[in-house]
């Protein structure tokens, strides 16, 4: 073998090495760590209601792991009405409740803004729908029980991916790359 031949096979290794590792980094990236804006919202109460504070990329909850967890554990619930059993308060057709909200950083992910404690609601009849009040005090709220749930079902046995990826299952059809995502990574 001529000296020649081996140093154009080390050259072509390492490129080789080099556009695999570029192409492997871009992918991670790209599943896990790019920001999408989130979109405009229609009014100014709308954004303090649901935008984003910049929680996600930290500590927020990956979107679908958050969407099941009061259907998987309703014991660790302190009540009936999945989150609202913490006194958060949620206006119909959205699809989170006032004070949380979802952003893209790799996967859609799940926080907590200021409106989580500081939006009040009334109503001046029963039957009628709850008037919300951005920047008013949320005197219902229980974040810390809100907390404590997530806590006691990050502990329980069950939180795994088997079962999630099957609860998740049951409302989203996730594809084959978050399906390995959440199983192995998230």
């Amino acid at each position: 073998m001529s000296g020649r031949g081996w140093w154009k096979r080390l050259r072509r290794g390492a490129v080789i090495l080099v556009v695999v590792a570029a192409v492997g980094a871009y992918v991670g990236w790209y599943a896990f760590f790019r920001e999408e804006p989130q979109p405009p919202f229609t009014s100014a109460d709308a954004r303090f209601k649901y935008g984003s504070i910049g929680a996600e990329g930290s500590s927020g909850i990956p979107y679908w792991i958050f969407v099941v967890l009061p259907r998987m554990f309703p014991e660790h619930l302190p009540g009936p009405g999945g989150y609202r059993a913490f006194g958060v308060l949620w206006e119909e057709g959205e699809e989170l409740p006032i004070g949380f909200t979802k952003k893209v950083v790799g996967f859609p992910r799940v926080a907590n803004n200021c409106a989580v404690c500081h939006t009040a609601s009334y109503r001046t009849r029963e039957e009628e729908t709850p008037t919300y009040v951005p920047a008013g005090p949320n005197h219902a709220s229980n974040v810390q029980a809100l907390l404590r749930f997530f806590a006691t079902c990050a502990a329980d046995p069950r939180f795994n991916a088997d079962d999630i990826l099957a609860e998740i299952a049951l409302v989203e059809r996730l594809s084959w790359f978050d399906k390995l995502a959440y199983r192995y990574l998230i």
